[in-house]
């Protein structure tokens, strides 16, 4: 998944303690040295051919692509949470243990008065994967976020952006029925703003429908089933022309 051209392979392995941020609490700290097992970059998307995007807004030169091996998944939410913060670059983090992977994205942007510093606007970890059979989500993934499915290489921020979206929508294929359809409408990944609110509003499906599932009095759950018609609306419009 997430298959690169061959010259952006690099399969480097890192010390666990060059990765953890500087500054942490101390029990955070231990339990990152405690859990993180390995620590790989398998790639990274550099050089001009999908080209940088250096602004007031954006700072995309590079996209990496991790591998870190843990004791245990049930980890893999703090310590993808504390690397997206801490790492100011856009990466993919593939957390992995004897049984099973997820993936983390973070979308970034430079802070608006200190541009030195980043701000996470999205951050999301995908559904679980098994390490040793195939499986549809995994099917998905192969087919629709490698580098040749990709069709928005206008820079790097805009592939980045693509293949999360990508991601996220497979990771929650059973919130839109026509999710595969959504993929496929290849146009609109070509506009980073389409994309941007494709993944808001596919985002917010996901967490109403989750709030859907719990006990709630009927006038909540009358405006609950409002809003999730509401996304609902604006995702099969996408689909349309």
């Amino acid at each position: 998944m997430f298959q690169m051209p061959q010259q952006y392979y690099l399969h480097k392995e890192f010390d666990v303690k060059s990765i953890i941020p500087k500054g942490l609490k101390y029990n955070d700290k231990k339990r990152m040295q405690d859990n993180v097992k390995q620590v790989k970059l398998e790639w990274q998307l550099s050089g001009e051919q999908v080209p940088s995007r250096e602004d007031d807004e954006i700072n995309c030169k590079v996209i990496m692509f991790f591998s870190i091996e843990l004791t245990s998944l049930k980890h893999a939410s703090f310590i993808a949470n504390l690397l997206q913060h801490h790492l100011k670059g856009f990466v993919i983090l593939r957390l992995y243990d004897n049984e099973a992977e997820v993936y983390s994205f973070a979308i970034k942007r430079l802070h608006a008065t200190q541009k030195d510093e980043i701000v996470v606007e999205e951050l999301f970890l995908t559904n679980k994967l098994p390490l040793v059979y195939t499986h549809t989500m995994k099917n998905l993934l192969q087919a629709y976020t490698t580098y040749d499915a990709v069709n928005n290489k206008l820079d790097k921020y805009n592939f980045y952006l693509e293949v999360a979206t990508k991601a996220f929508i497979i990771s929650h294929a059973k919130s839109f029925q026509q999710f595969e359809q959504l993929l496929n409408r290849n146009q609109h990944w070509l506009d980073k703003n389409v994309t941007k609110k494709m993944l808001e509003s596919y985002k917010s499906l996901v967490e109403l429908k989750n709030m859907a599932t719990r006990q709630m009095a009927t006038n909540e759950k009358i405006k609950l089933n409002a809003e999730i018609k509401q996304q609902l609306t604006y995702l099969n419009s996408l689909l349309e022309g």
